[in-house]
């Protein structure tokens, strides 16, 4: 087999086993590992829905920034992350550059690439930090699999966006970390 014919692959697969093809290329990849994780937190909260509840999850996202939170909104950063690797973008946000994620949970969500990488970025950044930091808002009893069916969520089937974005506000709230107080 000639050199050509070989591909080289480094990253992480599943989230805890790094596959790299040279020790410089495993030093260079854990050094930007590290660096990603000591990042600053720039949001309170990144909110992960499917495109079906977009007018819902916006109407919370509104309530949310009123009251003072900093929220990741996707639409509110069309413009900067054009022509940029979005699954890329939205790992670190939903795993490093965020205190909680909201993920917003329905049969549609469970259907797409992007809200399940979204929701396993937050679930890595719950192992990574040992605390609960996802906040699972259900639309319709749909169920992540791998999620503890004992996990408390907030039912959205018989709530208004307003009492979503209180639930959520409370929750950021007593952890005692949003920097929008």
């Amino acid at each position: 087999m000639s050199p050509s014919n070989i591909v080289e692959n480094f990253g992480i697969l599943n989230g805890n086993i790094e596959q790299c093809s040279t020790k410089d290329e495993k030093n260079n990849f854990q050094k930007e590992k590290n660096a990603s994780q000591k990042m600053r937190k720039d949001y309170d909260v990144a909110l992960s829905y499917a495109s079906e509840q977009q007018v819902f999850v916006n109407r919370v996202r509104k309530i949310l920034s009123e009251e003072g939170l900093h929220v990741f909104y996707a639409p509110d950063c069309e413009q900067e992350y054009k022509a940029q690797d979005m699954f890329e973008k939205f790992y670190k946000i939903f795993r490093y550059q965020s205190k909680f994620t909201a993920c917003f949970i329905s049969k549609e969500y469970l259907e797409k690439d992007y809200t399940m990488q979204e929701y396993e970025a937050s679930y890595l950044k719950n192992r990574d930090t040992g605390e609960n930091r996802v906040i699972i808002v259900n639309f319709d009893g749909s169920k992540i699999p791998y999620l503890d069916p004992d996990i408390n969520y907030i039912d959205a089937r018989n709530i208004r966006e307003v009492q979503v974005a209180d639930h959520i506000l409370n929750i950021v709230k007593k952890s005692g970390e949003s920097a929008y107080e």
